[in-house]
């Protein structure tokens, strides 16, 4: 299957992220993406999962509404911000993703501790939001798993991951920054 991911609007830039852990992926593997606005991203996923013939299954979480510091964005990268616009632009790959329309606070419910391979955050990139997710989801993370997050450039995203890896208290995680993600391996 053909890559369609540039020919939808918003940002991307872990094409490498998402096509390592396709290839390290085993079947029954579990993938979720905090933050898929208009599924740039979420598109490229289901392309590489597709290709791979691997049964990975792929959860976006996105309320569909903007919210924090995306309110100030301007109107024209808010057209076209909706589940029916996501749904449509990821309609030839409907079979390999499912979004859940709500919040990451609220989705975390969703899972159970230790079943997530992997996580991509790029939801709410205030302090508060970045460091929410990682404690939320840190639990929801199996062993061996990778949580990794975009913008790590910017100081209080650093800052709130470090702060929740230190606040979860668990010694062997160690946040790693590589000046636009950063990763965290979980201990097996």
């Amino acid at each position: 299957m053909e890559h369609f991911y540039q020919n939808i609007p918003g940002w991307f830039s872990y094409e490498y992220i998402y096509k390592d852990m396709i290839e390290q992926a085993t079947d029954n593997s579990l993938f979720v993406e905090i933050g898929s606005y208009k599924g740039k991203s979420a598109a490229y996923m289901t392309v590489e999962i597709a290709n791979s013939g691997k049964d990975i299954k792929f959860e976006c979480i996105d309320p569909m509404e903007l919210m924090g510091d995306y309110l100030l964005i301007p109107q024209a990268e808010k057209d076209g911000y909706s589940s029916d616009d996501f749904h449509k632009r990821l309609e030839s790959v409907k079979e390999y993703y499912h979004l859940n329309q709500m919040t990451s606070s609220k989705a975390v419910e969703l899972y159970k501790d230790s079943s997530i391979d992997f996580i991509m955050i790029d939801g709410d990139h205030r302090y508060q939001g970045v460091k929410e997710d990682v404690l939320n989801f840190l639990p929801k993370m199996r062993p061996g798993g990778l949580m990794t997050g975009d913008d790590a450039f910017v100081p209080e995203i650093i800052q709130a991951v470090k702060d929740a890896v230190a606040e979860y208290g668990q010694e062997d995680l160690v946040p790693e920054f590589n000046g636009i993600h950063f990763f965290i391996k979980i201990p097996e």
